[in-house]
């Protein structure tokens, strides 16, 4: 009951003072721009105009200013009575973090030093040659987990007749339409469209944003090459490029990019590997080390 009629009192002045001025932030941050002017008080703690400053976006309404505001230093009082509670209650050992806080220390200047030097050193130019190399190395590792198509899939309104019949003749299977005039198409006729006719795409990406069926996945991709789906105020046409299916090796192609990846990776912890031999090396020779138990 005391921390609400703390909160509610604070509320009302600092809602005072807010009202007073005209209903932007801007009056806001003049108001808050005294950093000796206290707004809220628990037990030794104070929270300070300047601490609001940038508590509330240029542009909000005063009625959602002053709410972001009483929310803020609720929050602030109900924090400090927790802490203050805990300081209260817990003891020495608990609340000593000092080996959690130097741990804590040593990861980030672990982290930022091999980030430094990963940056500086790394060689990160991946040839095709690699790739390949690795993916050639490594193919029991490169299983395909779901089906993948190469495939152009348009969306088009249900009654733009003469945007439906272009698509349609665009990706007969038995003719070779050229690719411009299908992007250019897409770009300009279609609701939303997917070129992945030259690239390996899942499924279940088409899947996302086609109605197309998926009771029996292999079937449908063994037996269609172009599918239309009239689900009105809509129409689909699916033009299928190629397909291969899950459980055989997945295309060099489709995991170029996580090779590159891996490559990457294996070079960095080769990099920071190599580093930190050099160190212990040296410190070892200089004598700056010294292991009391064999």
């Amino acid at each position: 009951m005391q921390q609400h009629k703390v909160s509610y009192h604070l509320f009302v002045i600092v809602s005072a003072l807010l009202l007073i001025s005209l209903a932007s932030c801007q009056y806001i941050k003049r108001q808050f721009s005294n950093d000796e002017d206290v707004v809220a008080r628990v037990y030794d703690k104070y929270l300070y105009k300047s601490d609001l400053e940038s508590l509330v976006p240029d542009g909000t309404p005063l009625r959602d200013s002053l709410e972001l505001v009483r929310t803020f230093i609720n929050n602030w009082i109900a924090n400090q009575l927790l802490i203050k509670q805990a300081e209260e209650n817990l003891s020495s050992e608990q609340k000593d973090f000092s080996k959690q806080l130097d741990d804590y220390r040593n990861s980030l200047l672990l982290y930022a030093y091999e980030s430094a030097l990963v940056n500086q050193k790394l060689d990160t130019i991946i040839t095709d040659k690699q790739i390949s190399d690795y993916y050639d190395s490594n193919q029991a590792n490169f299983q395909l987990r779901e089906n993948i198509v190469k495939v152009i899939a348009i969306k088009i309104q249900a009654d733009s007749t003469a945007a439906l019949r272009t698509a349609r003749t665009l990706l007969k299977p038995d003719s070779v339409s050229s690719v411009d005039r299908i992007e250019r198409f897409c770009l300009n006729r279609s609701v939303d469209y997917l070129l992945s006719y030259d690239r390996w795409s899942t499924l279940s990406t088409l899947m996302t944003k086609f109605p197309i069926q998926n009771y029996n996945e292999e079937a449908y991709l063994r037996n269609n090459r172009l599918v239309e789906v009239n689900d009105k105020p809509f129409v689909y046409l699916v033009r299928f490029y190629g397909y291969m299916l899950k459980d055989g090796v997945s295309p060099l192609s489709f995991e170029r990019d996580a090779i590159r990846a891996i490559l990457l990776n294996e070079r960095k912890a080769s990099l920071l590997k190599e580093m930190q031999k050099s160190l212990i090396d040296k410190a070892q020779k200089n004598n700056d080390f010294e292991v009391y138990i064999h």
